[in-house]
């Protein structure tokens, strides 16, 4: 009897281990970098061409306020501020791309992407965190650092 309580533990053991180790670490996969580059792509056409609407569903609410209209303000106030000190966008190009995407029970992303970008009045290299929020990706954190001026 003990023999077989034993073996039963040990299986069980053996068993839900399996069951919790059923998620998978991809770090810098190409199809994830390719997704965090089309995705910053429509942020960076949108913005090139005054879109802030279209900006909107890109950012995340959480690193603004819990409110949209709020997080909307701060994304027109970012635009209207880098236009007006920086001049229109003129080319990006990317400097480093970086991705965990956990697959499994608990699924996460974190993207962090980071460009060169060519203003009219200056270049600057601009960095931006992206999360897996529910069934969607979203901006939640962005830094933009002046390299020089043109």
């Amino acid at each position: 009897m003990k023999k077989n309580i034993g073996l039963i533990l040990f299986f069980t053991t053996v068993f839900l281990a399996n069951c919790t180790l059923s998620s998978v670490t991809h770090t810098n996969r190409a199809k994830d970098q390719d997704f965090a580059k089309a995705f910053m792509e429509k942020f960076f056409v949108n913005f090139k061409e005054g879109n802030t609407k279209m900006l909107y569903p890109l950012f995340s609410t959480s690193p603004y306020t819990n409110s949209m209209e709020k997080r909307n303000e701060k994304i027109d106030e970012m635009f209207n501020s880098s236009i007006k000190t920086l001049g229109p966008i003129t080319y990006t190009k990317v400097i480093s791309c970086n991705t965990k995407v956990n697959e499994g029970d608990k699924p996460s992303a974190e993207y962090f992407i980071s460009f060169e970008v060519g203003h009219q009045k200056y270049i600057t290299k601009e960095s931006f965190k992206l999360n897996q929020e529910g069934d969607s990706v979203k901006i939640t954190y962005f830094k933009v650092d002046p390299i020089r001026p043109l």
